[in-house]
């Protein structure tokens, strides 16, 4: 006999240039060199690499072996998560569906589930007790025919054991416990409800379901099964289905629910509607938390459990406001990047959410899949020391940073040269006005060095102010291409960022009166415009 259900993925899969994978998300590096070089390394995932179908946070993991249930001996695999601190924690138990294309003893050991970080955020510790059967779990799967209720207590013996051998610890507090699953692993929910260990304040059940392959009449056996649960159990209970569950057509839950109800069994039923393609995989993507993280909260709190986030790191990381700066789609619009990287933005284009884009004036950074990318992504910048700016979310630009001139300035000296580079220059407006612009220098050149010198003053007649210079100075016989990059903030505050690109040993690419500055607009570079402003007094 075998139970199944329908897939739940909680990592994406996908394909795209790759520098660090580790589990379920594919994070792609582009470094943009001083000369706009890509570079970049494959790299396999290896032991102490962050796996990023774990939320941000740690969850202190351990792996345990519990006696199940001691009138059928055994020995239960469970994973236990905690936040970090000494506790005593209040207990959820959160238990496992099937997946139908897996035999259950090569179903893998049940980690990666995004209920068991909504507990985490609220302060529980979180136990994931795998079935008989399953994975490394002792003993073999119940057969009991249509007797769906029958396999149901059964595992739910087990995991009552579970919760008693837990609530033994000092660093669990027994007395504050909930239990809730998915699917099959809801239905088993049920069935511990028929006689639940003291301290346990209500159950959670998320698309309850049990096929089984040695009963055909396996509705019915439901719909039996929940009248049993019903009317064994004094525990508030909280259900969710949707409108197109592939496993549980709506008028079979219906009737599921009602019998429980009509046994005598306490049932808050949401009805979140549909989800997706097919609302079983409710629990498989956290864009489904706005349909039930507010209603398990309230349940939480009608049963005098925490309920409100204690803990960060977690939930996914909140996504920033679209800001519409350019259209998604528009590669080109994309600062900073070269050609490469620019490859690499239509490629995150086309990969699934969640996903997230970052850019800077140095690399590009794609992240795709797992739980939370944008917080992992954000999580390596901070622990890298990289200036991340948060391009775009799944389908959002929401980039707010400086205006960025794609094209870069460009300039030619000898070898053992020097070049003074003009970087910005204002028209004096009035008299009382203050001159000057501030400039940084967010990447210095690789392959030499850059000295600034400040601007002079000017009288109230002159139409151009004295530019700041930045003098590059090549290291010493050094041929090649260099680049710097420079951000110019304006009198009204505005900033804008430039690339410049130096030619070393290289014939000029524009002759002019003035620097070859390509790509800088009239008021940072007036020599490449038709005519200057007038003075003004």
């Amino acid at each position: 006999m075998s139970y199944f259900e329908g897939g739940v993925a909680n990592n994406a899969q996908g394909a795209l240039m790759i520098v660090r994978r580790s589990g379920g998300w594919i994070l792609s590096v582009l470094v943009l060199m001083a000369a706009m070089q890509v570079c970049s390394a494959a790299g396999a995932v290896r032991k102490g690499e962050v796996d990023s179908r774990l939320p941000v946070a740690p969850v202190n993991e351990e792996v345990l072996r519990i006696d199940g249930d001691p009138a059928r001996p055994v020995k239960l695999e469970v994973t236990l998560y905690k936040p970090t601190g000494p506790g005593p924690f209040p207990l959820a138990v959160w238990n496992h569906g099937a997946r139908g294309n897996r035999i259950a003893d090569q179903q893998e050991r049940d980690r990666y589930s995004v209920a068991a970080y909504y507990f985490l955020s609220r302060g529980y510790a979180v136990a994931l007790p795998m079935m008989r059967g399953y994975a490394k779990s002792g003993g073999t799967l119940l057969t009991a025919g249509c007797d769906q209720g029958q396999v149901g207590a059964s595992n739910g013996r087990d995991i009552r054991a579970v919760i008693e051998a837990l609530a033994r610890r000092p660093d669990i507090d027994g007395s504050r416990v909930v239990v809730g699953g998915q699917s099959f692993g809801a239905w088993n929910t049920l069935g511990m409800g028929m006689d639940p260990p003291p301290g346990v304040r209500g159950l959670i059940a998320f698309n309850a379901t049990l096929r089984t392959s040695d009963c055909r009449a396996q509705d019915a056996g439901m719909v039996t099964g929940a009248w049993q649960f019903g009317a064994s159990t004094r525990l508030s209970s909280l259900w969710f289905y949707g409108d197109n569950d592939k496993l549980m057509p709506v008028a079979l839950w219906r009737s599921v629910v009602e019998a429980y109800e009509k046994a005598g069994g306490q049932v808050e039923l949401v009805d979140f509607g549909t989800f997706r393609s097919d609302s079983h995989d409710l629990l498989s993507d956290t864009e489904s938390h706005r349909l039930w993280v507010p209603q398990l909260d309230a349940f939480l709190a009608r049963i005098g459990l925490p309920h409100t986030e204690a803990y960060g790191g977690y939930m996914p990381h909140p996504g920033p406001v679209a800001t519409g700066w350019a259209d998604l789609k528009d590669a080109a619009a994309v600062p900073y990047l070269n050609e490469r990287a620019r490859a690499l933005y239509r490629q995150f284009l086309k990969a699934p959410t969640p996903r997230v884009f970052a850019i800077s004036p140095t690399f590009v950074r794609e992240l795709h899949g797992g739980y939370d990318p944008l917080g992992h992504l954000l999580a390596e910048c901070a622990r890298d020391h990289l200036p991340c700016e948060v391009y775009a979310v799944n389908d959002d630009v929401v980039f707010v940073g400086d205006k960025v001139f794609l094209a870069p300035a460009r300039f030619a000296i000898p070898v053992n040269g020097s070049q003074n580079m003009i970087t910005s220059t204002r028209v004096r407006r009035s008299c009382g006005e203050p001159v000057g612009t501030g400039i940084e220098i967010l990447t210095p050149p690789t392959h030499g060095t850059i000295t600034p010198r400040p601007e002079s003053d000017a009288p109230c007649s002159a139409a151009v102010v004295t530019p700041t210079v930045l003098t590059y100075r090549p290291e010493r016989d050094f041929a090649g291409v260099d680049a710097m990059v420079v951000r110019i903030t304006s009198l009204d505050r505005t900033r804008e960022t430039y690339r410049m690109e130096i030619r070393v040993g290289a014939a000029p690419m524009l002759r002019s009166k003035g620097p070859t500055n390509v790509g800088l607009p009239c008021d940072i570079a007036p020599w490449n415009c038709p005519r200057n402003p007038a003075p003004q007094r």
